[in-house]
């Protein structure tokens, strides 16, 4: 994914950091919904995130190594490369790279219309 100059980068955990690529106004209706964003979270070797709480709905699709996703009340599942899923508003998330190489999870964040 080609970098833009106004990309913004965060640290979300020691070795998790967040790029967003852009948001923008739907083009179309999308009934609920205001804004959507672009987003990269990619997790180094041996990193965890969360417990985190879903604010927004998220569609995500998984690159690179597998990432141990752990979502309270539900049991633990490993996400593969190239797996899709969705995260509701509301969902508690721990994600950890159990592996030797990078995971990145890309997603496409719906942001609720106030």
């Amino acid at each position: 994914m080609a970098l833009a100059e106004d990309v913004k980068v965060e640290e979300l955990a020691p070795g998790v950091t967040l790029k967003t690529f852009k948001t923008v106004e739907p083009q179309g209706p999308v009934p609920g919904f205001s804004k959507a964003s672009l987003m990269e979270i990619t997790f180094q070797p041996g990193s965890k995130f969360g417990p985190d709480t879903s604010k927004t709905v998220d569609i995500c699709e998984i690159q690179g190594a597998p990432l141990y996703v752990e979502i309270k009340g539900k049991d633990p599942f490993t996400l593969q490369p190239g797996d899709v899923y969705f995260c509701p508003v509301g969902n508690v998330e721990t994600d950890t790279n159990k592996s030797d190489k990078p995971s990145i999870m890309r997603i496409i964040e719906l942001q609720p219309a106030a």
